[in-house]
């Protein structure tokens, strides 16, 4: 009894030993790799999402001076419908 409880601890002991060296060598390896490529990684990904926000904030302010121009033109649209209406009923 003893001795298969010794030899499946050995065994589970053995198992979680080799998947945390594994892990650990995963993890090295890439460290290693994202130091390699790291430096044009990030400074690509920072410079592309600041060109990213600049064009958001353009198409936002275009698409905010449109909404204003067609909010005006819609509430003087409906204004002026109104005033006809009004004028009709009359």
């Amino acid at each position: 009894m003893f001795r298969y409880l010794k030899k499946m601890i050995s065994v589970l002991l053995f198992i979680f030993a080799g998947s945390l060296f594994l892990r650990g060598a995963l993890i090295v390896f890439g460290l290693c790799f994202s130091l390699i490529i790291q430096p044009s990684t990030i400074h690509g990904a920072i410079t592309g999402s600041q060109q990213a926000l600049l064009r958001n904030d353009k198409v936002a302010s275009l698409w905010q001076q449109d909404g204003e121009s067609m909010g005006t033109s819609i509430s003087v649209s409906v204004h002026r419908f109104l005033q006809d209406f009004v004028q009709l009923t009359r």
